[in-house]
């Protein structure tokens, strides 16, 4: 199962014949654009203010899948993206979404979270989400009921669990891309 954040679509490989489709594309994730909203223009990081004629409306935003993992209930659980500004500027509009991986059918499982951008899944379903603009990594218990901020760090983006060891990128800038690094934190 590949996360395609391009297509904002879980892809199926099959592993035999190579063969890809599509397991789910995911719902949009709307947001209502407030005054004073800037958008990018062009790659050289030029934006521009909105428009006063969209400032108040909603705007179906594409969704971004960022990382997948597979949950001790047989699901896949999806980081996205919310797509848009990915920083705090129109609010914490990142979601986790629960896919059956038979069906493709989806549902959210965790929502309003900061850029979250990889996740890892211990074995008592407990989800370790990387929140790369809330600087800060996530736990949050097996029935999504309850978070909490697990370890404080800049720009982490990927996490993964092996033991008893959580395994996390920090330190993500696009300042500044060669100033990353690995850590390692026990559980």
């Amino acid at each position: 199962y590949i996360a395609d954040a391009g297509a904002n679509a879980i892809l199926e490989v099959d592993l035999d014949s190579g063969d890809v489709s599509t397991l789910a594309v995911l719902p949009p994730q709307p947001a209502v654009i407030p005054a004073g909203t800037r958008i990018p223009v062009d790659m050289e990081g030029t934006t521009v203010e909105v428009p006063a004629c969209v400032v108040g409306h909603e705007y179906a935003f594409e969704p971004v899948p960022t990382d997948l993992e597979f949950g001790p209930d047989g699901r896949l659980y999806v980081t996205t993206l919310p797509g848009g500004p990915e920083d705090p500027s129109l609010g914490a509009r990142g979601a986790i979404f629960r896919v059956n991986p038979s069906t493709g059918s989806t549902k959210v499982w965790a929502e309003d979270l900061l850029s979250p951008t990889g996740l890892a899944i211990a074995d008592d379903g407990d989800v370790y989400v990387a929140s790369m603009f809330g600087n800060e990594i996530i736990e949050i218990d097996d029935s999504a009921s309850h978070r909490k901020q697990f370890l404080a760090i800049d720009g982490p983006a990927a996490v993964e669990i092996r033991g008893n060891s959580l395994y996390a990128t920090a330190g993500f800038s696009f300042a500044d891309p060669t100033q990353g690094k690995v850590i390692k934190i026990g559980l």
